[in-house]
């Protein structure tokens, strides 16, 4: 106890001087809307607590709504054909009181990356390949998506939901405690999952499917011909369909038909 407590007063003495060099921005309460320059790009990477959503169109654009004050540091910029929300360098706390929305359109976007807090929503995406990576705490929310190769990654808490997937092979991997709700046809899945996260796929028809748990996040899944299911963790996978079924088990998780 006698180590603990002068811990606790220079961590607290550290933070009382960083408020003092990190001030927060307040907002203005004058909400604004701002186009911004944009150049081509095939993907969205958004760092932030601010709202993302993708609109399908034949031109690209780049709009924010937030309060006058705040839209300065909100930075927008097209990096190697990803478009980069986040906010100026060196920018600590922006306290608004409207929620910064970043609204985007483009041709095709096949990749979408969220890291920060905020949530991305979009219509519809496609492409050979299409990515959705959310490693933050916000959610994925997604329409139509179509690709010959489908992969969605969660190492967060953030959820990831799409409507209807088109996919030849689809790839889930969910390290976090986000879950990821699909429905939609798919030829060939894999799913792997190694954190408390759970996968809903019951609503996703699929040919074949490998299944790897090794945390104790469940999977839901719909399969018509072969699954191979490889559990070492306490998650189960709950089964709709016939197919045949190659198991190895060596933790608590179980194939529950259902």
């Amino acid at each position: 106890m006698k180590k603990t407590i002068p811990a606790i007063i220079m961590a607290m003495a550290t933070l009382s001087a960083c408020s003092m060099f990190f001030d927060c921005i307040d907002g203005n309460g004058d909400v604004q809307t701002e186009a911004r320059d944009a150049v081509p790009f095939t993907a969205i990477a958004n760092e932030t607590s601010f709202h993302v959503n993708y609109i399908h169109g034949d031109d690209y654009s780049i709009t924010v709504e937030a309060e006058s004050n705040i839209l300065p540091y909100i930075e927008t910029s097209v990096r190697a054909g990803a478009l980069e929300v986040s906010t100026i360098r060196g920018t600590h706390c922006l306290n608004y009181t409207r929620h910064p929305v970043v609204t985007v359109t483009a041709p095709q976007i096949e990749e979408v990356v969220n890291a920060g807090s905020g949530d991305f929503v979009a219509g519809a995406l496609s492409g050979t390949t299409v990515r959705l990576i959310n490693s933050g705490s916000g959610d994925i929310t997604t329409g139509y998506i179509e690709g010959s190769e489908v992969s969605v990654i969660i190492s967060g808490s953030g959820n990831i939901m799409t409507d209807d997937v088109t996919a030849t092979t689809l790839k889930a991997t969910l390290s976090g405690s986000g879950d990821l709700t699909m429905t939609g046809e798919a030829v060939t899945s894999r799913y792997i999952l190694s954190g408390s996260g759970t996968l809903f796929a019951r609503e996703l028809a699929t040919e074949s499917a490998r299944v790897t748990i090794s945390g104790s996040g469940s999977v839901y899944t719909t399969v018509s011909d072969d699954l191979e299911a490889i559990l070492s963790g306490s998650g189960n996978i709950y089964l709709q369909g016939d197919p045949e079924v190659s198991l190895t088990r060596t933790g608590s998780g179980r194939v529950i038909y259902l």
